[in-house]
């Protein structure tokens, strides 16, 4: 069963949108669109009757409303579970546990009792290289990204998330994991879009000319 992205241009990019239940990672740097493509996701699964659900791990939730607002992206009927380090994390020392073990647990244990909560259909993850500071190495981060998708996906949620990508940090793992790979930038020709993987469906590729603004994304297929 197919799940609309909310955006007509992608959904005809992957032939009807994206496989229920599955995973799939948005890649690009920062500014490129992905937390924009992520909430018209999101308010795709609104309008539908869906509860969704945003967890962010970078950006103040408040800030991303505040932004919806500007590009009149209606955030209205979207859980937020706001994961953004706080200030007493950086203040605070532990005696027996290295902080990212104990922000660890505090973390996986928020977003569990939220999806237990609230059953989301849908939710959108900005980003999920947040992880790698809790984690003491990369064969470890890569066990635990699996092991979240697979609980997300265990609840029937259909889910999207993001990374930084950066030359430092390796993302192939990611790659790997992910049932799809929606890859986004930004050149001297504008915004482009390109879907380069999609386990279990045909998608159209190549890149594909993409305009944000006030209605959000628009994808304009070559």
């Amino acid at each position: 069963m197919k799940v609309s992205s909310g955006i007509e241009g992608l959904d005809k990019l992957l032939m009807g949108g994206f496989i229920k239940g599955r995973a799939y990672y948005i890649k690009g740097e920062s500014g490129t669109g992905r937390t924009i493509l992520g909430l018209q996701f999101l308010i795709e699964g609104v309008k539908r009757g869906e509860k969704v659900l945003f967890i962010t791990l970078t950006e103040r939730a408040e800030y991303i409303k505040e932004n919806s607002k500007k590009l009149f992206l209606e955030v209205e009927g979207v859980e937020f579970l706001d994961l953004t380090p706080s200030a007493e994390y950086y203040r605070s020392s532990y005696d027996i546990f290295h902080p990212g073990e104990v922000e660890r647990e505090r973390i996986f244990e928020e977003i569990t009792r939220k999806i237990e909560e609230i059953s989301p259909r849908r939710v959108f993850i900005d980003s999920i290289s947040e992880f790698r500071r809790l984690v003491p190495n990369a064969f470890v981060h890569k066990r635990q990204v699996i092991s979240f998708l697979k609980f997300l996906n265990s609840k029937d949620a259909t889910v999207l998330f993001t990374s930084e990508t950066i030359s430092e940090i390796p993302d192939q793992d990611l790659e790997y994991v992910a049932d799809g790979i929606i890859e986004l930038k930004r050149d001297e020709e504008g915004f482009k879009i390109s879907v380069r993987k999609m386990r279990g469906s045909d998608f159209i590729p190549g890149w594909h000319k993409v305009e944000i603004g006030e209605e959000g994304i628009k994808i304009h297929l070559s």
